[in-house]
C-alpha cells in the first residue's frame, strides 16, 4: 500500500490518508513488529548454527592431520551468517526491478515470498549435501566423534526440510484417517461441489 501511495502522490486520497500522523505511526509500529519477529528468527538460527559448528570443532581429534577442518571464531561466525542468509527469507536480496514491480496492485508483493522460497529451497539442498559430504570426509579421516555430530546435524537439516515440504500432504493424510475419508471420497470431493479455486485444497 505504501508503494502504491507513493506512486499516486500526496494529492491523491490514498496519499492524504497515508500521510496522516496516526496512520504513519501505525505503519511504523507494524513494520517494526514484523521485522522484529523476522530478525529474532534469524538471530536464533545464527546462535544455533554457531553452537552446532562449535560442537563439531571441539570433537576434532588432536593432530596436524585435522587442522584443515579447524575454524577460527571469525570463520565459525561467517559460516553461520552464510547459513542464515541462504536458508532464511531476506527480501532485501530481491533485485531492484522486482521490488518496483511489487507496487503494481495486480501483481502485489506475494511473488517475493515465492522467489525467496525458491532461493531458500535450492540453498537448503546445497547445504544438506555439503553437510553430509563433510561428515563423510571426517569419517574417512577417522574423526569419528566429529563425523557423528556432523552427520546428525545434516540429518536434522534434511528432516526439517522434508517436514516443511511434506507437511501439508501429511496433514491431509492424518485428517483423512481421523475422519474416515477414503482417497476415492477425497478425489470425488475435489470434483463435486467445490469451486475451481478449491480444486487442490485439503
Amino acid at each position: 500500500i505504501r508503494g502504491l501511495t507513493t506512486s499516486l502522490g500526496k494529492k491523491s486520497v490514498h496519499g492524504y490518508l497515508w500521510n496522516l500522523p496516526v496512520i504513519k505511526q501505525v505503519d511504523r509500529f507494524m513494520t517494526k513488529f514484523y521485522q522484529s519477529v523476522d530478525d529474532w528468527g534469524k538471530l536464533n538460527m545464527f546462535e544455533v548454527e554457531i553452537e552446532n559448528i562449535t560442537k563439531v570443532q571441539n570433537a576434532l581429534p588432536e593432530g596436524a592431520k585435522f587442522n584443515k577442518y579447524r575454524l577460527t571464531k571469525e570463520q565459525i561466525e561467517d559460516k553461520s551468517e552464510l547459513l542464515v542468509r541462504d536458508n532464511m527469507p531476506n527480501y532485501d536480496m530481491i533485485p531492484r526491478f522486482w521490488k518496483r514491480v511489487r507496487q503494481i496492485p495486480a501483481i502485489g508483493a506475494f511473488f517475493s515470498f515465492s522467489a525467496e522460497s525458491l532461493r531458500n529451497t535450492l540453498n537448503a539442498f546445497a547445504h544438506i549435501g555439503k553437510d553430509f559430504n563433510l561428515a563423510r570426509k571426517l569419517a574417512l579421516d577417522e574423526a569419528t566423534d566429529a563425523a557423528a555430530l556432523q552427520s546428525l546435524r545434516a540429518s536434522k537439516r534434511a528432516a526439517g526440510f522434508a517436514a516443511m515440504v511434506g507437511g501439508a500432504e501429511a496433514t491431509r493424510r492424518v485428517l483423512q484417517e481421523i475422519n474416515g475419508i477414503s482417497d476415492a471420497e477425497y478425489e470425488a470431493a475435489q470434483l463435486l461441489g467445490l469451486p475451481t479455486y478449491f480444486k487442490d485444497a485439503w
